[in-house]
Order: structure tokens, then C-alpha cells, then sequence
């Protein structure tokens, strides 16, 4: 499998006629695979998946593949994207796309007719960009225009999740409601009591629901809503600092911006300068 694109987000590989090697191609990262023609049978942890046309399937990191056969005509285009992308899209969107990864760790659906003439123009919109990626601004729109893709897929994945509900334990609706919780809460930097207390369980209850059913703990779940709305945030040049520690819950400017430095490796001045020129 040859990508034509490749960052330390995202790897597009775009139309492929084979999946030899996708288990190196994912290795920790979300792998979404949308079927154009033909059908192929793959194994993920050893049930089977039938990726047909139209199909679409997400797979969650650290999940193992094995494609046992498919047909001569079969095609479809594969992408995969680090955990760090995917918790960065918007937060209206992260809770979709977090109750498939860490709580269903596989989705396939078959993709409607409107969205698939959604996904055909975005397809071929990307491919036309990798033809021409000279400057800073080129890779930024690329980055954008997958961004926006992965938005309408949550939104479909959303729709169809309420029209099919599918029989999960206790503890994997309490993982999905404090998921949503999350997503919902203005402030979202708040003890696990706080969170624990809004759905009426014991904050060790909730961490242990999240550590069995996710790859995180209640802890880390808050933690990473919290970076997510700070990368967010910071694209915002109207924002100051001191309005962004506010709306986090910060007590002050210097504690929000040990934060950042600890967590994101840069100062907020750094971190907002990089994120303007689209770094």
C-alpha cells in the first residue's frame, strides 16, 4: 500500500485495488474505508466484515486485520488518522466519533445515496489539491477538506445510530452518556466527582466503566476534552488568553499556560502562532 499523502496525522491513500499491509498502514491509528466496487471479507479480531460498495467501515487502533479473500473488481479508498486528529475534530462531532472507537471499536454502515454524492465531490476535491500541494495554505485546505468529510460522515453515523440501537451492558451507556456530558458541559475542566454526580453514580464507578470499555480513564477522558477545546480556542485570534483560562475553568493565566506548555509542548504565544500559519 503507497500513500499520497502522509503526515503525523493523517495517511491518505485514496483509491486502492488492495489491502496487503494494512495492518502495518494502521498500526495506532483510526482506519476508515469507504468500498467503491467489488466486495472483500475481512477479519477484525476474528469476526467477519464484508466491505462491499457503498460500504463504510471504521476501524479503532490496536485492532488486528486479516483480509482473507476479495473479488477481481474490488476497490476502495482507505485513510487512516492518528488518535490525536481525531480527538481534535470539533467537539459536537468528537462524541460520535468516541463512542465508535472506544465503545463499538468497529462501524460499518451502508452510506445513503445523498452522502455518497457528498463523498464522490470531496473525493474528487482531494485529489485535484494532492495534485498541486506547493505552498503552506495548499496542505492546510487538504487538512480542512478532510476535516469537513469526517464531519458529515459523524453526521450520518449520528442518524443512523437513532435508528438502530444496538444492545450494549450498563456500562457502555455510561461511557456513551458521560461522553456526551462532556461534549455538552460549558466547562468542561471539572473533577470526576462533578461529572460522576450528573449521572448519578460514584466517581470510582465511572472510572472504572471508562477504563473498562475505553483505552482511558475518567481522568484522561476530561483531560483530553480540555486540550481539544484549547486547540479549538486557539485559532480564534479574537480569543485572548485570559478569555480562553477563563472559559476552561483555569483559576488564573499562569496556571492555564503551565498547561499548556506541560501538555502541548509550547508556550500559548507558540502554540497559537503555529496553529495560525497552519503548522
Amino acid at each position: 500500500m503507497k500513500a499520497k499523502y502522509v503526515d503525523n496525522d493523517i495517511t491518505y491513500y485514496g483509491k486502492i485495488t488492495s489491502l496487503q499491509g494494512i495492518n502495518d498502514a494502521k498500526a495506532h491509528n483510526t482506519l476508515v474505508l469507504l468500498g467503491v466496487s467489488g466486495k472483500a471479507n475481512i477479519y477484525i479480531d476474528r469476526r467477519n466484515y464484508v466491505l462491499e460498495q457503498d460500504d463504510i467501515l471504521i476501524c479503532a487502533p490496536h485492532k488486528q486485520i486479516r483480509v482473507v479473500d476479495y473479488e477481481d473488481d474490488f476497490c476502495c479508498i482507505v485513510m487512516t488518522f492518528s488518535q490525536k486528529f481525531m480527538q481534535a475534530l470539533p467537539m459536537g462531532n468528537t462524541a460520535i466519533w468516541n463512542q465508535i472507537l472506544y465503545c463499538e471499536k468497529v462501524r460499518q454502515l451502508k452510506a445513503s445515496e445523498r452522502d455518497l454524492e457528498i463523498y464522490k465531490l470531496y473525493y474528487s476535491i482531494l485529489g485535484k489539491k494532492l495534485n498541486g500541494l506547493k505552498e503552506p495554505v495548499d496542505v492546510v485546505i487538504f487538512k480542512l477538506m478532510i476535516n469537513v468529510a469526517l464531519l458529515e460522515m459523524g453526521h450520518e453515523f449520528r442518524h443512523k445510530s437513532k435508528e438502530n440501537v444496538q444492545t450494549i451492558t450498563l456500562g457502555q451507556k455510561l461511557l456513551r452518556r458521560f461522553i456526551q456530558l462532556i461534549s455538552q458541559t460549558e466547562v468542561k475542566r471539572q473533577p470526576v466527582s462533578y461529572y460522576a454526580a450528573k449521572l448519578n453514580v460514584t466517581p470510582k464507578y465511572l472510572t472504572t466503566a471508562c477504563t473498562r470499555f475505553s483505552d482511558k480513564n475518567a481522568s484522561q477522558w476530561i483531560h483530553n476534552a480540555v486540550l481539544t477545546e484549547i486547540q479549538e480556542m486557539m485559532v480564534n485570534p479574537d480569543l485572548t488568553f485570559k478569555e480562553i483560562s477563563k472559559k476552561l475553568g483555569f483559576p488564573n493565566l499562569s496556571s492555564f499556560s503551565i498547561f499548556v506548555k506541560r501538555n502541548l509542548n509550547d508556550s500559548p504565544t507558540a502554540l497559537r502562532k503555529k496553529y495560525l500559519a497552519g503548522k
